[in-house]
Parts: C-alpha cells; sequence; structure tokens
C-alpha cells in the first residue's frame, strides 16, 4: 500500500480526478488502483510523524514543482519496495525529503529520478548541527562512510563534508515548527 498526501491548501490530482483532503489527513491506496497521477513531481518524506504532520515544516519549492504529489517512504505498513515499484511506472520528478543523517543521503540518492533533496540552507545547518545527533551519527558511521567518501553528487558530498566535522546529524522531526524553511537542493546527476 501507499500513503500519500498534498501540500497544505492544494487538491489531489489522481486517476483523472480531484479530492480534497484535510491537512492532517492523507489517502491510502494499493498500487493497483493507482492509474495516473497528475503532479507535476513527487516528494517522498522518510519519517511518518513529518509525513502527517507536514503542514507544519515550511517548504520553499522552485515553481515548476510546486504541485506535489507527497508519499511516505515506508515502514512495516508501507512498502518501500511499492513506493520504488511507483516510481519507475510513473517517471516524475523525485525531491527527497529526509533526515539529513548518514544513512539517509545514501538513501535519497538510491531513488530512480530523483532530483533533488530538502534541506535547510548550509550556512544554516552548519549552525543547527550544533545541537545534532552524535549517538545517531556514530552508529551510522561505519556502514555508511566509505559509500558517502566517494559519492560525486555535489550536494551529498557538501552535506557529508558538514556531517564529518561536526561529527553529528540532523533528523528531521526538528524541520517540524521550525523558524527555517527547507529548500530544494538539486541533484547534478
Amino acid at each position: 500500500r501507499l500513503a500519500f498526501k498534498v501540500l497544505a491548501g492544494q487538491r489531489l490530482h489522481i486517476n483523472q480526478q480531484q479530492y480534497s483532503l484535510p491537512e492532517e489527513g492523507h489517502m491510502d491506496m494499493c498500487l493497483e488502483q493507482l492509474k495516473s497521477i497528475e503532479h507535476s513531481s513527487l516528494i517522498i518524506v522518510e519519517n511518518y510523524r513529518c509525513f502527517d504532520q507536514l503542514q507544519k515544516i515550511k517548504l520553499n519549492l522552485p515553481s515548476q514543482y510546486a504541485n506535489p504529489l507527497v508519499i511516505y517512504r515506508g515502514d512495516n505498513v508501507y512498502s518501500e519496495q511499492t513506493l520504488r515499484q511507483l516510481l519507475e511506472t510513473v517517471r516524475l520528478p523525485v525531491i527527497a525529503m529526509f533526515d539529513i543523517d548518514l544513512k539517509s543521503l545514501l538513501m535519497a540518492c538510491s531513488f530512480p529520478y530523483v532530483i533533488g533533496l530538502m534541506c535547510v540552507s548550509l550556512p544554516e545547518l552548519d549552525s543547527l548541527l550544533q545541537k545534532g545527533n552524535v549517538e545517531l551519527y556514530a552508529k551510522q558511521l561505519p556502514g555508511c562512510q566509505q559509500a558517502l567518501d566517494i559519492s560525486e553528487e555535489p550536494v551529498i558530498k557538501k552535506l557529508w563534508a558538514l556531517l564529518r566535522q561536526h561529527q553529528k546529524v540532523w533528523v528531521q522531526e526538528h524541520d517540524l515548527r521550525a523558524r527555517y524553511a527547507l529548500e530544494m537542493m538539486g541533484f547534478v546527476g
């Protein structure tokens, strides 16, 4: 199954129909029931709490991606594999909205058609990482360091350098009710 929604104030456009969803709600549907998506892009949100409370996160998107379908990445109920099947079928630009941690940077690059990552500005992130999560950084480092070291994607290289400098990561839940806005950092490759 897939869980998806739209940004606050927008209408859901799927299967040649339009739907109004409450800001706090989402639609749950089997992949086979989703025949078409009439949105310009997809945003994949890593954490369910942030997906559920998306209206509390400030997003600045480029105008061509301002009407995305927002999809929860998955867990034990919603399969990431089903999400990946959808991405291969619809072939729309994908924007990752993930934790800024080592595993999530690698995961963001692993999705087909990914064009960027939602993130606070680099100077703001540099400041925020003062209060970042050192334990999660240490836990993820052994399994991710080598792959991040050889990444050719400039956005990933910049974020990895900041995380390595601070030896801390920034989890997505901090974005709820934050004063800052997330912006799309576009990928090159």
